[in-house]
């Protein structure tokens, strides 16, 4: 390879620089190049590269093609921060509006890969404006096929299905049908539609020798017999693909197989194959992995070392997924805000549009006006007046939509108290002024007791009334000064400034009781909410609020251990395993 590649620059050297034939020649070849971009990735880079010499000599299209290449490749090697910055300049400063627009369309699924929801968002706005100058079949296919893999991603999945739809009304040639299907099946497997057609997906792309697109499919499959807990249909289904997917160095791929492959194993009791899987997951660089995959690697080593007695490793394994859990469960809570921020955004930027729609027909009015008599500048007046009233109705409903978003930010939908947040960044401010002026504070956690039970008994829509009439006991104990938030899922926290530690533990005993005394007729079912309470103090846990959180958080397990709906004050950690503790709540 190394005396072909040597060849190639002398041969160039020979004969100078190019003619413009030979750029012609350029272009087609990056063309050429584009068309095997997701079909054979290793041969894609390959010919890339071979192009380096030669960027000197191309024009100002071929360079742009190329950047535009490049940061495909960066995007495929989760090299995402380069690529960024590529394609944000493209789609701003090309020239070509082709290469705007191919830009623009990577840059949506980019957003994606780095989480950016709100920039994504942002970006398809953009899109839909380019779509109104694109003449070309093949760009809108490209584009509707990068917003409906962007929405999947986002969970919006009936949009995700929508854009894929549209590709099949623009002729568009068979690798494009198999992307469109493939993006379709994921919606559809996700909104619990008919998938019964992913194998003939599956056999389209493989006509294609799109090898990335055939096993996305592969994943959705293996998902649906996993749920029907044909596990070993599964490692058959993924195992004989396994390292076509690893040849492809796709690590969002490949991290989705070993997902399957490792909760396939554990349920089969293959606990060495289960770890492997596991592990494959841990090494990628998992910053780029996506969390799911991530919190079922952590998960199923817990589960593994559990298994083989090692119970250290076992506890450290169950504290990471615990921490990937409130990740993956952050970063739902992070789409939803971001699809409601955008959508005020659009819904401000319409408004400013109408509004200087509106200023400019009063300025043509104003020319009209001046030639006419005192009767017509009655008439501006009271058009000035509308606009005026227009920008003041304008301006509050923005202001609305600020409270809104801010509201959405700092407070949980369901409870209408502190969110984690919110409620962290509140203590913390609390904590430092509280050390600073030498007060004692204590924390109170709790967790309501045998949730999952309430849900699974009476229903989901039962457990929310649970989760929303849980601060009703609390506020009647707390005082103003005092922070109370929900920390997610079941679990709530107090926080008492100049609060010595008897006094916390009656204020805990208090709600304790009062939850007990919840009136639970009104959710239409009879049944008793009771809590486990962990209680400590600064000057046993600090100023540090996730020292608080964590002492707070042992106690609380001591209360489920030993017989739950009772409170505990911290003082040493528990002398039973923490995993046997942790697994009580």
């Amino acid at each position: 390879m190394k005396n072909i590649f040597t060849l190639v620059i002398v041969t160039f050297l020979s004969f100078g620089a190019f003619s413009a034939s030979k750029a012609e020649s350029i272009q087609a070849k990056l063309k050429n190049v584009e068309s095997i971009r997701t079909s054979d990735f290793h041969q894609f880079s390959k010919k890339l590269k071979s192009f380096t010499p030669y960027i000197s000599e191309m024009n100002d299209y071929e360079r742009d093609y190329y950047q535009y290449l490049n940061s495909y490749a960066n995007v495929l090697t989760s090299q995402i921060d380069v690529a960024l910055k590529t394609l944000e300049s493209l789609s701003v400063n090309s020239k070509y509006n082709d290469i705007k627009a191919k830009s623009s369309f990577l840059l949506i699924n980019t957003f994606a890969l780095n989480r950016n929801w709100e920039k994504g968002l942002l970006q398809i706005e953009k899109a839909k404006e380019i779509f109104n100058n694109i003449k070309d079949n093949k760009l809108l296919v490209d584009g509707h096929i990068s917003i409906g893999v962007f929405y999947n991603q986002l969970g919006e999945y009936s949009l995700g299905l929508n854009h894929a739809n549209q590709v099949h009304s623009l002729e568009a040639n068979d690798i494009s049908l198999c992307k469109a299907k493939t993006i379709a099946n994921e919606a559809k497997y996700e909104l619990s539609e008919d998938i019964s057609n992913i194998k003939s997906t599956i056999e389209l792309c493989n006509n294609n020798n799109e090898r990335i697109w055939s096993n996305l499919n592969r994943t959705y499959l293996a998902s649906a017999l996993l749920k029907e807990k044909k596990y070993q249909d599964v490692i058959n289904l993924l195992s004989q693909k396994l390292s076509e997917v690893e040849s492809t160095g796709y690590q969002l791929l490949m991290s989705e197989f070993y997902r399957l492959l490792a909760q396939s194993f554990l349920k089969l009791d293959d606990i060495t194959n289960a770890h492997t899987f596991a592990k494959r997951i841990i090494d990628l660089n998992f910053k780029k992995t996506p969390y799911k995959p991530v919190v079922t690697a952590y998960y199923v080593l817990h589960q593994v070392e559990k298994a083989r007695n090692n119970l250290d490793k076992s506890i450290a394994y169950l504290e990471r997924y615990h921490k990937f859990d409130k990740i993956n469960i952050n970063e739902s809570k992070a789409k939803t805000l971001a699809v409601q921020t955008v959508k005020h955004k659009v819904e401000a930027k319409n408004s400013q549009i109408e509004l200087l729609n509106k200023k400019n027909e009063t300025l043509n009015l104003e020319k009209t006006l001046s030639a006419k008599d005192s009767e017509n500048k009655k008439l501006m007046i009271l058009l000035l007046t509308f606009i005026i009233v227009f920008i003041t109705l304008w301006a509050y409903r923005t202001k609305k939509t600020h409270i809104k978003l801010r509201q959405l930010a700092e407070f949980d939908s369901l409870t209408g108290i502190h969110n984690r947040r919110h409620f962290t960044k509140q203590c913390e401010a609390s904590l430092k002024q509280s050390k600073s002026n030498g007060n004692a504070v204590s924390f109170i956690l709790f967790d309501l007791d045998k949730f999952k039970s309430i849900n699974d008994t009476y229903g989901h829509p039962i457990g929310d009334w649970a989760l929303k009439n849980v601060s009703s006991p609390v506020l009647d104990v707390i005082r103003k000064i005092d922070l109370f938030g929900r920390m997610g899922g079941e679990e709530f926290a107090v926080l008492l400034p100049g609060c010595e530690l008897e006094q916390a533990r009656e204020i805990a005993e208090d709600i304790r009781k009062g939850l007990m005394q919840l009136n639970t007729k009104e959710s239409g079912f009879e049944f008793t909410v009771t809590a486990s309470f962990g209680v400590t103090v600064s000057r046993i846990s600090g100023y540090d609020f996730d020292a608080l959180m964590k002492h707070s958080d042992l106690a609380l397990y001591e209360s489920k251990h030993s017989g739950r709906n009772k409170t505990t004050v911290y003082s040493m950690p528990p002398t039973e395993s923490y995993d046997e503790i942790k697994s009580l709540k």
